[in-house]
């Protein structure tokens, strides 16, 4: 139904490598020098990524801690089930 993501992630994507999991499914991987230069990029598709995984730990640290105040900002609370 979002062909446009696909498109989008193949056209922004630094050359990187989208392989279809399942219907609904793709995984990205890509090779950068900083992987903290793509947390704004990355930040573009929340709602739509199930994981993310990084090599630098603190790129994911960075993600998730977002996604835990927004939560808090929007819904209140803690959010324990985000990782």
């Amino acid at each position: 139904k979002e062909k446009y993501i696909i498109d989008r992630i193949e056209r922004e994507g630094r050359r990187g490598t989208l392989t279809q999991i399942d219907d609904t499914t793709y995984k990205y991987e890509v090779e950068v020098y900083d992987a903290r230069e793509m947390i704004t990029w990355i930040r573009s598709f929340i709602g739509r990524i199930v994981s993310l995984e990084c090599d630098n730990k603190n790129v994911t640290d960075v993600f998730y801690g977002d996604l835990n105040r927004m939560y808090q900002m929007y819904l209140g609370g803690v959010a324990d089930d985000i990782q």
